[in-house]
């Protein structure tokens, strides 16, 4: 509602009903140059439900007013939060690292001096100082160099370069190693498709192994007692003076004047004045002066010639020919032949396991001791078989030709037994012909024909010879011989 403010001290003041003001009494009041300039000013309203002019003043009309009561029109528009960040959008963009979305202005995470920073890689052109680098994977792509000590703390330390170069003389191992010594240490080398191979310091024996592989070398050093401790497998070209605890497999040039606990494969060019314990396969070109516990297997380079004749005496013929010739059955340990006679045979007896003598057998004897024989003391051969009821039963069977009936045998009892056809079998046997039903094996005509019956029938055409007693209904076209009742 638009309206001149009307300066008459008497509209001003009441109001006016029922009246209506002329146009030149609003018209020629005097315009204020701004509304509420005084606050005392007043407007006259139609108020509809009373049907009258009243007046309000201009604060009460601007008090009871806000910008809800005002429509946003086309180019002066209220302001929204939305609009402002869709301004802020479309003015600022974002750039690397940096996102900006309905005016929130975001990096990927919190970089405060406090704060706990995750990186993916990180590329340092220059020097990067820190006390506290923490990352899943450091990787330097040029050289790092640590000024101070490094220390690894993890399980596992990997060194995928070529060449290591350390500057100790020394390489500790088991360093954390507290107490009596429990663990083997040393280095084991890798070969690929090929079993690895190590060299270990084996704690249970006091001793440096190779975990089974050769050890070659131009000189060996002995241990603080002067031993060689294990099996010595390739040759020995000087003297072997000490003794020999493991297996002596190598061959030996010189003299071999120790002990040789094991065994001795190879051969000895020189003297073996020292015992052996073990076996002897190889060759011994020299003097053999000691004791050879086990065997001798190959003494090929002497004969028994080389060997003086003892207690147990060497073949000859002429022994072997005196002996046999002086010898009777009798001088055998297990031949009794007292009282051999004529007609008397030895046999062997199972029970004492010696010969004995016995009766001599002849044809008689065969056929009496046969005669007392029967099939239950010859064995059963393999094609000629004893007869058994279980062999007849099981040589029988039968072959079922069809029809009705059926067969069967029992071969473990032997009974065959035969059934008759059932009634389903005979009635398929049988057919009916004209005015015969055949049902389940029922036979029926039509209806009873027997001479008590009275049967009837739609028509009868035949000859009758004999009397017709009851009654005839339809035409009779033929002859009756006899009397018709």
């Amino acid at each position: 509602m638009a309206f001149r403010q009307i300066k008459t001290p008497a509209l001003a003041d009441q109001a006016v009903i029922n009246t209506k003001l002329d146009v030149t009494s609003v018209s020629g009041q005097t315009e204020l140059a701004a509304l509420g300039a005084v606050s005392a000013d007043m407007f006259l309203i139609y108020d509809s439900s009373a049907d009258a002019l009243k007046k309000i003043s201009a604060t009460n009309i601007l008090g009871s007013m806000d910008t809800d009561a005002l429509a946003e029109g086309i180019n002066n528009l209220y302001y929204t939060d939305a609009r402002v960040e869709a301004k802020i959008d479309a003015y600022v963009l974002g750039g690397t690292g940096v996102d900006i979305t309905d005016g929130v202005v975001s990096i990927g995470q919190d970089v405060a001096t406090d704060a706990d920073v995750t990186f993916n890689n990180v590329t340092v052109d220059g020097t990067l100082s820190t006390d506290d680098l923490t990352a899943t994977d450091v990787t330097a792509s040029g050289n790092m160099i640590v000024v101070g000590n490094l220390t690894v703390q993890g399980t596992t330390t990997t060194v995928d370069s070529t060449t290591v170069a350390i500057g100790d003389n020394i390489i500790e191992l088991n360093k954390d190693a507290t107490g009596a010594p429990a663990l083997d240490a040393g280095i084991e080398i890798n070969r690929g498709d090929e079993a690895a191979v190590s060299f270990l310091w084996d704690e249970t024996n006091d001793r440096w192994t190779t975990g089974g592989q050769a050890l070659k070398a131009s000189q060996i050093v002995l241990d603080a007692g002067g031993s060689f401790v294990g099996d010595l497998i390739g040759d020995v070209t000087g003297d072997v003076t000490g003794d020999v605890t493991g297996n002596l497999t190598g061959n030996v040039t010189g003299n071999v004047t120790g002990n040789v606990t094991g065994d001795l494969t190879g051969d000895v060019t020189g003297n073996l004045t020292g015992d052996v314990t073990g076996n002897v396969t190889g060759d011994v070109t020299g003097d053999l002066t000691g004791n050879v516990t086990g065997q001798v297997s190959d003494i090929s380079n002497h004969t028994t010639t080389d060997l003086l004749e003892g207690d147990n005496l060497y073949f000859t013929d002429s022994r072997a020919d005196s002996r046999i010739a002086a010898a009777v059955l009798g001088d055998l340990a297990n031949v009794d032949t007292t009282g051999l006679a004529d007609g008397v045979t030895i046999a062997y007896d199972g029970v004492a396991g010696s010969f004995v003598l016995a009766d001599h057998f002849d044809t008689t004897d065969f056929v009496n001791n046969f005669a007392l024989k029967t099939t239950d003391d010859l064995a059963e051969g393999i094609t000629n078989k004893y007869f058994t009821d279980a062999r007849v039963r099981s040589a029988l069977s039968f072959v079922d030709a069809g029809g009705d009936g059926s067969f069967s045998y029992d071969a473990a009892t032997g009974i065959m037994t035969y059934t008759g056809p059932s009634a389903a079998e005979v009635r398929a046997h049988f057919s009916a012909g004209t005015g015969v039903d055949i049902t389940d094996g029922v036979v029926s005509i039509g209806q009873d024909v027997a001479t008590t019956a009275s049967p009837t029938f739609v028509a009868v055409t035949a000859n009758l010879t004999g009397n017709v007693t009851g009654n005839v209904t339809g035409d009779l076209t033929g002859n009756v011989t006899g009397d018709v009742t």
